[in-house]
């Protein structure tokens, strides 16, 4: 976890694989960014639901 915070920073440190923290960090920021999307069509789904199903005034 320390490396994946000190790659979002940028700080390149090789671990045992081989992996630099820029790349930890530039793979959490597609995961979170994926999360995010993932979230936001979810959310924009349901909205659209109840949209249906709202009584006209």
């Amino acid at each position: 976890m320390r490396t994946l915070l000190a790659g979002t920073y940028g700080v390149v440190r090789r671990d045992d694989r081989g992996v630099t923290g820029a790349e930890y960090g530039l793979i959490a920021a597609v995961i979170i960014t994926m999360i995010v999307g993932l979230v936001w069509l979810y959310a924009a789904q349901v909205a659209e639901l109840f949209g249906q199903y709202q009584i006209p005034e």
